[in-house]
């Protein structure tokens, strides 16, 4: 009886041993899953950061040359004129967001506007515009 429980015990102690191993394979699994998981929201959560960023520009640089613009009869509702701007402006509620921000720069350039000559506007605007296009394109150096 002692050879046949201690193969009993044997066979159990490799059973044990291999489901330990099954274990440890399946959790380094799920480990790796979970950082591949944690890694893809971070991506993305960069990517829409960006994204936001680069679309707040985009309203900015509208502001600039007229293509955003507060509704006269209205101001509180801004025009923008480029669709597919205006669609990815909704789809992240960024009016709502930059509202007051815009009318700040809006007031401003309009106001500068108003003591500038129209070729002065255009050299001050062809100045400002720049940066925030180099921004945009995401070139190292001349950014705001």
């Amino acid at each position: 009886m002692g050879a046949l429980h201690r193969q009993e015990c044997e066979t159990d102690r490799a059973d044990l041993h291999h489901a330990r191993q099954e274990a440890e394979r399946e959790a380094r699994r799920l480990r790796g899953a979970q950082a591949q998981i944690n890694q893809d929201r971070a991506d993305a959560l960069r990517n829409a950061v960006i994204e936001a960023a680069l679309l707040v520009l985009e309203l900015f640089l509208g502001v600039l040359d007229g293509a955003v613009r507060p509704r006269p009869d209205d101001p509180r509702i801004w025009i923008i004129r480029d669709d597919d701007l205006r669609g990815r402006a909704k789809k992240l509620d960024l009016i709502e967001l930059i509202k007051d921000t815009m009318k700040v720069l809006h007031n401003a350039w309009t106001q500068l506007c108003e003591r500038l000559s129209p070729s002065g506007q255009v050299a001050v605007l062809k100045q400002i515009m720049e940066p925030v296009k180099a921004a945009v394109r995401q070139e190292p150096g001349n950014q705001p």
